[in-house]
């Protein structure tokens, strides 16, 4: 577990965890990874710093992200706009299986209604889809949970069921502060913390040099 005041210091901390802690083994796609199961990590301020990961990785050449608008907007965008793979997180959160938005219709009332509600969940993942032998592109982080602290504040719980903790990490924590930002202003609160609970955490093998740059 890694609690951090800032995101940038969760972030270089997980990756030294799992760089000289992990397992190492060869996924499905044959590349050589290093792994931790079930990975918590707190942000206690993501607010402070919640870019810089993303900043940093975009100093090295290989390992560029779009701008951050762009990445925003592929999470509060209902329509499919990630061509790489055959969902986006955006759909899924604002049209659910076409019927539903989870945030506006079910979260935000539900908060309203009774702040200290654990029912404030959101999910990426759909069965009917996903769950397929012959499927090979689904979401990686597949709940988000909302939990209001002393009327004030605003956590956010994701689980990621596979998580690139050096290049997809980044990504899904500015998402959820994007995410964690859109419900708080409705509900009129403060941001709290991130968390995010991986079942497996791992980095590759071709990310190591980086990572050793990084740490």
């Amino acid at each position: 577990m890694i609690e951090t005041e800032s995101t940038l210091e969760a972030w270089k901390k997980l990756l030294r965890h799992i760089y000289e802690n992990g397992n190492n083994y060869v996924d499905e796609d044959n590349r050589r990874c290093r792994e931790i199961l079930n990975f918590v990590v707190t942000i206690k301020n993501p607010e402070k710093d919640v870019t810089k990961p993303i900043d940093l990785l975009n100093s090295f050449e290989k390992w560029r992200y779009p701008p951050l608008d762009k990445i925003a907007n592929s999470i509060l965008s209902p329509d499919h706009i990630n061509s790489k793979f055959s969902y986006s997180y955006g759909p899924r959160l604002f049209n659910f299986s076409g019927q539903l938005n989870q945030l506006d219709d079910f979260v935000i009332p539900v908060l309203q209604k009774e702040w200290w509600s654990r029912k404030a969940l959101v999910n990426f993942w759909d069965n009917m889809i996903d769950s397929s032998m012959n499927k090979k592109a689904s979401p990686g982080m597949t709940n988000i949970l909302f939990k209001i602290i002393d009327k004030k504040k605003l956590n956010v719980t994701a689980i990621i069921r596979s998580n690139d903790m050096f290049f997809g990490w980044p990504a899904n924590v500015y998402h959820l502060y994007v995410i964690q930002k859109y419900v708080a202003k409705k509900l009129g609160l403060e941001i709290g913390e991130i968390i995010t609970f991986s079942f497996s955490a791992h980095i590759f093998e071709d990310q190591f040099e980086f990572v050793e740059q990084v740490i």
